[in-house]
């Protein structure tokens, strides 16, 4: 029998594990605060759409973070176990979890599979580095281009000729494409701001979750 869970909580490589995630969750904790700071002047309805999509990718981010951290564990237990098996010519080790109820001590090899995995090294991925992307309205503008932008001439209003083509006479004003909402009804057409799509937390230098 292995106790597989004895090895992850006890062994050095499963400590360095669970401090590994503890780093990670303490700096998506962080980029969270740094976040709420960065919009707080933010209309509300912004601050909700960025907070709430900010958390769901650090949930992702973090079971990425976990899955790593689990598999480096699992592949040095199991290349020990494997070796205690060849060594002592045993055809097979069951989980202490999935194994019957036995007297016999003899069977249990968690204690040394446990020695040796605590002489191994483990490694993880790199800490995953997070960046606020500060929202557009929060862009600093200089003293001087906000003068230029003030002292710009608008542009002067062209009218039609009375006397133009009769063609064009009468012929409507060119308007916006209408589209329908699910209810039926006609809507405005909607632009979105492309600066605003990519405003609140991103990853870099990390494994991208998926």
């Amino acid at each position: 029998m292995l106790d597989v869970e004895k090895i992850i909580a006890q062994s050095a490589p499963g400590k360095a594990g669970r401090e590994h995630l503890s780093i990670i969750d303490r700096r998506f904790q962080k980029g969270m605060d740094d976040l709420h700071r960065s919009y707080q002047n933010a209309p509300e309805e912004e601050q909700q759409r960025v907070f709430s999509n900010a958390e769901e990718t650090l949930v992702r981010q973090f079971s990425v973070e976990e899955r790593g951290v689990s598999d480096a564990l699992k592949k040095i237990i199991y290349e020990e176990a494997e070796k205690w098996r060849k060594e002592h010519n045993i055809g097979a080790i069951f989980p202490a979890q999935l194994a019957l109820v036995s007297s016999d001590k003899q069977l249990d090899c968690t204690d040394e599979i446990l020695a040796a995995v605590d002489r191994r090294q483990i490694t993880f991925a790199e800490l995953p580095v997070l960046q606020i992307n500060q929202p557009p309205a929060m862009t600093p503008v200089s003293p001087l281009a906000k003068k230029k932008a003030e002292a710009k001439p608008s542009a002067p209003e062209v009218t039609k000729p009375q006397d133009s083509d009769s063609q064009d006479q009468g012929r409507p004003a060119p308007t916006a494409p209408e589209t329908k909402s699910q209810t039926g009804k006609l809507t405005a057409p909607v632009t979105t701001n492309p600066e605003s799509q990519t405003a609140g937390l991103a990853f870099s230098g990390a494994s991208a979750a998926n």
